[in-house]
């Protein structure tokens, strides 16, 4: 009778729109909610959608905001409703149909923030009305940990995160090598005692090890095609862990796919031909615990995805709060500052750049920044003006110093307090880079007003004086 009723279920799913995909997906929320504490917090959250179009779900890793979020899913398909996942604004639009009820959940998406909309009803588990009660969090570990209820609500209940230790111990209580006591003591002791073994025990421990380092620099979204592809980037990337994991043998993608499928449950998930942690918290974890090896900063710093840079790393710890950090030391200060330069060369949106850096809020770093850009001579900035990004050249380019904002009025023009000066001698390399992507881009008008050389009324004649000069059989060539 049951498997009748699922397979009814997923034929109406599938009439409904959803992608075999999203079906799998919900079918594994209904297994996990069956273990599933309400809290006010599901109460209130559930209310809310009752009454707003849309209502975000915000709070610290760990806190339960997905675990709420599929479970009123669950109700809400229930009650007619049919529930899309979506990770990007244009599957909203795609997804979308005003003649069903319909449920979008968007999960952990920056793209998402800036949109009003999401922010028109907040629910944030960390304010005082919706975080957990003393009475829910004993409620939650007497249905996690059973017999070690008592001593887990004891010596876990003050984190913030006791959703997710909950639900590590449960994925974990079986595990022959895990050590509830150690967990008590040091929740994420099993996994530094793990990754300590997988490291000196023997060479397939090894490959497990480099496979979650691989994880971490490609900043917890790893996708399968990049271990069974022929990407060179991704080659070069592991012969560097090999090498520096002093192994003695090549390790193909293939390799690390296999210890991926071995670790999935444990340490990962797979979803959609993509390998994550099984939960953020824990990616946070590993971040700072490779971060932290002296030999393997140097990797990350060359290698990780430009937003694992900007947001893992920190200049300096001023608390506690910051623990999930990875503290720069003053040697590597000049190697992360190139890394984060390079970064905005390539970058076709250079002010998230630099707004998603905490660290060019520091003053020594600023410093350092400003005084890195003021000594670029001719032949770097020939070659910024060869290979940056047009969105770089349009906003890190001025003709004086005085053009150099101390002060923005607003977060969406920071970039204006760093700036590189055009010498005199460049101008026309300049323009003739600059025009030639002018003639490429989609939008003109935005290319003119995202030029800051352009308020320089030496620029402006020099550019006049170029386009004037533009022959007819480059003018049909344009056209």
């Amino acid at each position: 009778m049951e498997a009748h009723d699922r397979g009814n279920r997923i034929r109406e799913r599938k009439r409904n729109g959803m992608s075999d995909l999203m079906v799998d997906q919900i079918e594994k929320w209904k297994i996990d909610s069956k273990i599933y504490v309400q809290t006010r917090a599901t109460d209130h959250v559930l209310a809310r959608i009752n009454s707003n179009n849309c209502v975000s779900v915000i709070g610290p890793a760990g806190s339960g905001k997905t675990a709420i979020a599929r479970h009123i899913a669950l109700q809400m398909e229930r009650l007619g409703y049919t529930i899309l996942t979506v990770s990007d604004a244009k599957e909203v639009k795609d997804l979308y149909k005003s003649d069903r009820k319909t449920l979008l959940q968007v999960f952990q998406d920056k793209g998402f923030t800036n949109l009003e909309i999401f922010k028109t009803c907040v629910c944030n588990l960390r304010s005082q009305s919706l975080s957990l009660s003393s009475e829910e969090k004993e409620t939650l570990t007497a249905e996690y940990f059973k017999e070690h209820a008592v001593e887990a609500f004891e010596r876990l209940s003050e984190y913030e995160f006791l959703p997710f230790l909950c639900k590590l111990y449960y994925v974990q209580r079986n595990n022959p090598e895990f050590n509830v006591q150690l967990f008590l003591d040091d929740p994420f002791s099993f996994y530094k005692k793990e990754l300590r073994s997988m490291y000196n025990d023997c060479v397939e421990g090894k490959y497990k090890y480099c496979a979650l380092l691989l994880l971490v620099i490609f900043n917890n979204k790893l996708e399968e095609k990049h271990l069974t592809g022929k990407d060179h980037k991704v080659k070069e990337i592991i012969e560097v862990i090999i090498d520096v994991c002093e192994i003695d043998e090549n390790i193909t993608g293939r390799k690390l796919k296999s210890q991926f499928e071995i670790l999935t449950g444990t340490f990962v998930t797979y979803d959609a031909g993509i390998y994550k942690t099984i939960h953020d918290k824990l990616f946070d974890f590993l971040a700072v615990y490779f971060g932290t090896q002296e030999e393997l900063i140097s990797i990350l710093l060359n290698y990780a995805k430009p937003r694992f840079v900007r947001e893992r790393f920190v200049v300096t710890k001023d608390n506690e709060s910051e623990q999930h950090f990875i503290p720069i030391s003053d040697d590597k200060l000049q190697m992360y500052m190139t890394r984060v330069f390079d970064d905005m060369v390539s970058s076709c949106d250079v002010n998230t750049n630099i707004v998603e850096n905490r660290n060019l809020k520091n003053t020594k770093l600023c410093t350092l920044f400003h005084d890195f850009m003021r000594n670029l001579n001719n032949h770097d900035i020939t070659t910024l003006l060869e290979t940056a990004s047009t969105n770089f050249l349009n906003v890190m380019f001025v003709m004086r110093d005085t053009d150099i904002k101390d002060e923005v009025e607003n977060r969406f023009g920071e970039y204006q307090n760093f700036s590189i000066i055009l010498p005199d001698d460049l101008v026309q390399q300049y323009i003739y880079r600059w025009f030639g992507d002018l003639t490429k881009t989609n939008s003109t008008k935005k290319h003119f007003e995202d030029n800051r050389l352009l308020k320089s009324v030496t620029f402006r004649k020099a550019l006049n004086s170029f386009m004037i000069q533009i022959n007819p059989d480059r003018v049909a060539s344009i056209i």
